[in-house]
Formats: C-alpha cells, structure tokens, sequence
C-alpha cells in the first residue's frame, strides 16, 4: 500500500476515529485482485471531500488518492450497496451529534 501523506490542512476533512471505527468494517477487503494501493480510510475520506465541496473527482487535493482512483471505488461501493449502507450510519451518527441552534431565522 503506498503511503498516504496527511492531508492538506486547508481541507479539514478527515473523519473522526470514532466514526471511522464504525464505517470500516463496511470496507472489508474482498479476497479476490491485487493488494490495495491505498488505505480505505484515505478513499472515504476524499469522497466526502468531493461530495461535500461539489469539487470534480479528479480534483483531489495533495495527500488524498488521485481522483480517478476515489471515484472507482466510489462507484464500486455505490454498485454493491456498500454507500447505502454508509450513508445510513451517517444518519444515525449525525443524529446522535451535537448540532449548533440556527439562529439564522427569526419569528418576530
């Protein structure tokens, strides 16, 4: 597996250890293909990076795999029903965090 440089401090989008511990076993490898090139955690990373700044896939910032690689898996994941799966404990992990109160509307 290559080495994974850290990510771009101007991208802080690493996913927390408690929440990687939860996804990861929905990453298991398959036993079948060559040794990955590049860590699981490292690909799931760049997917939220590109899904949540709207950024073309092969736009990864330095320290992330290249953007065709993430969007392979991305797409993989997507066809085996690995993201769904994904997508579901985001909910439930965005649901149990604390949220800021929206002070942006106001009733007077």
């Amino acid at each position: 597996m290559f080495p994974r440089e850290a990510p771009d401090p101007r991208y802080p989008y690493p996913l927390p250890d408690a929440l990687w511990q939860r996804l990861e076993p929905l990453f298991e490898p398959t036993a079948r293909g060559a040794p990955p090139r590049y860590a699981k955690r490292s690909l799931v990373e760049a997917i939220f990076l590109v899904l949540r700044e709207g950024r073309p896939w092969g736009d990864t910032p330095p320290g992330y795999p290249p953007g065709k690689m993430v969007y392979w898996h991305y797409r993989n994941w997507i066809s085996r029903g690995v993201w769904v799966e994904v997508e579901r404990m985001l909910v439930g992990y965005a649901l149990s965090s604390p949220r800021p109160a929206d002070t942006s509307s106001s009733t007077s």
